[in-house]
């Protein structure tokens, strides 16, 4: 037999671990969600103002820029699932410091038209 005090802290680590579960999965379809949502409608429709559509031979591409200055030059990419607007407080506040800074929708996610890349 497993002693009362040892019994109640597997309890409660098995609670725990069951309420993580949880908020795992919550979150997930959350972001699920939102990506599904940028990737079914035209980047066109809703894309932010502030940013810019670079055409290419397979579609265009959404990027967001700040500073522009001819400063030291930065790029910011997304990963998975994620879009450029996730870097927009990192954005403003390089460009405030005459950073040139640039991101980039990468197809199929974020903005950018969904390109048949072969």
């Amino acid at each position: 037999m497993m002693p009362n005090a040892l019994r109640k802290l597997l309890r409660t680590i098995a609670i725990l671990l069951i309420g993580l579960g949880g908020l795992t999965v919550l979150a997930i379809l959350v972001f699920r969600q939102a990506a599904w949502m940028r990737e079914t409608e035209t980047g066109a429709a809703i894309a932010p103002e502030n940013g810019r559509w670079v055409s290419t031979p397979k579609g265009a591409v959404f990027t967001l820029e700040a500073g522009l200055r001819n400063g030291h030059a930065i790029a910011l990419t997304h990963g998975t699932a994620a879009w450029s607007g996730l870097w927009q407080e990192t954005l403003d506040m390089l460009g405030a410091e005459d950073y040139d800074t640039i991101t980039v929708d990468f197809a199929p996610f974020g903005f950018s038209d969904r390109m048949n890349v072969e």
